[in-house]
């Protein structure tokens, strides 16, 4: 597998509004990220996309090996190939002022050498995280409502405020520090592939008569998932004299294996190279009203990654 030699760049020149392109060279493989200055209070954050070859690795972590960051690969191994399961990317910008913005990015411009430029950053002591969906959006973040600006401006898109998901693989948050008239090369992201939902039911949102049966798939792109943590847990408002109060138990859920490529896979056609558990409950009598649905899993991973699922919608009355 051979990588780009040659990377587009963008550097900001002090005190100015404009910037040039400039010509620079890869020394390693994977994907990696550049701070750079856009002007001279505000830096940009420039994600530069290269394919390139990693070394070896195991369990549910990557980013160590060939040079820049890498997606963990199922027995072992390292690719800089978005898996299957990674259709969207999420990349969230939080500085130290306190301000953020997430954008999300089509994950097949991953290996293309794509650039993404994130605008108008405040200087100063940041984290960067990158997280990949098997959806074809990205969800938001609790607390990050801005979009980040991008230049260009087509490539990045708004993360979804409505719609959700649990991600597939996720990075660790990078630390970057932007300062005004430098350029910083923050490199090897520890991307770690994480068990996600990959469907569910009740939808998000929705609104069911009573009762009402939980149906969910929990699978992991490069190992399996531990049968003992699946686990289902609603939160309800019931009748306490005059008035409600919140309660929070565990439904039971019956497990049936699955895997992509055989007669019972994960994903809907079988193609994403997923292995885990298709989970099912019995008919719950709710209270009409809002539910709160929490979907929880480890996979085999060392150290083991978790989701932490969390979703609503109501009971009819």
């Amino acid at each position: 597998m051979s990588h780009r030699e040659d990377l587009l760049a963008i550097r900001g020149e002090v005190g100015k509004g404009s910037a040039s392109a400039v010509r620079g060279s890869s020394s390693g493989s994977g994907f990696d990220v550049t701070a750079l200055l856009q002007r001279s209070a505000y830096a940009a954050l420039l994600m530069l996309v290269v394919a390139g070859c990693g070394g070896s690795g195991s369990g549910s972590g990557g980013g160590s090996g060939g040079g820049g960051s890498m997606f963990p690969e199922r027995g072992g191994g390292e690719t800089s190939q978005p898996p299957a399961s990674a259709q969207t990317a999420r990349v969230v910008f939080r500085s130290g002022t306190g301000e953020a913005c997430c954008v999300a990015l089509d994950a097949d411009l991953v290996p293309a050498g794509a650039l993404l430029v994130l605008d108008d950053l405040p200087a100063g002591p940041a984290t960067v995280t990158v997280a990949f969906f098997a959806e074809d959006f990205a969800p938001t973040v609790d607390g990050v409502p801005l979009t980040c600006a991008t230049v260009p401006v087509g490539l990045g898109a708004p993360c979804d405020p409505t719609q959700v998901a649990s991600p597939s693989f996720e990075s660790d948050p990078q630390n970057v520090n932007i300062v005004p008239g430098t350029q910083t090369n923050v490199t090897d992201l520890v991307i770690r592939a994480l068990p996600f939902v990959v469907e569910f039911s009740p939808a998000n949102g929705a609104i069911e008569p009573s009762p009402v049966q939980f149906a969910f798939t929990v699978a992991d792109a490069v190992t399996g998932v531990e049968a003992d943590t699946v686990a289902l847990e609603l939160t309800v408002q019931v009748p306490d004299g005059p008035d409600f109060r919140t309660l929070t138990k565990r439904l039971p859920v019956t497990l049936v294996p699955c895997e992509d490529a055989s007669e019972q896979p994960c994903s809907a056609a079988g193609n994403l190279d997923l292995e885990g558990y298709k989970a099912s409950s019995q008919p719950a009598e709710l209270y009409p009203g809002p539910v709160g649905v929490r979907i929880l899993a480890l996979n085999q991973g060392d150290p083991p990654q978790e989701v932490d699922f969390t979703y609503s919608f109501g009971v009819a009355p």
